[in-house]
């Protein structure tokens, strides 16, 4: 997928369906590409694990962030600027209504690549 990614100047992937919530960055000497992972809203979740982080590092990628908690990414994109922030729920009390938290954000700035 990287190969593909990079000859097309794309910055960011979004996804979901891993039941969790991660921002993993492909680093390059001149490149990186970030990926969004939101799959945390609903059914069972997808803990963390030491192994994965291994076995991802040692293709070139690096977790930067990663959460159990049921939640969502919201994204923004202005011009060449994407913002992406994790977001969590606290419940009042049993009340219905819940608090919505942020737990990590990030902004990223496109600049082209050398790869073309």
């Amino acid at each position: 997928m990287t190969p593909i990614l990079r000859a097309n100047d794309v910055d960011a992937l979004l996804c979901g369906h891993d039941h969790n919530l991660q921002h993993i960055v492909k680093n390059d000497t001149d490149f990186d590409i970030e990926y969004v992972v939101s799959g945390a809203g609903g059914r069972s979740k997808y803990e963390f694990s030491d192994e994965n982080v291994k076995i991802i590092a040692g293709h070139g990628y690096k977790h930067l962030f990663f959460s159990d908690n049921y939640g969502f990414a919201g994204v923004t994109i202005s011009g060449s600027v994407m913002r992406v922030e994790y977001f969590t729920y606290e419940d009042q009390d049993g009340d219905e209504e819940v608090d919505i938290v942020p737990l990590y954000s990030f902004t990223r700035h496109h600049v082209h690549n050398k790869h073309h």
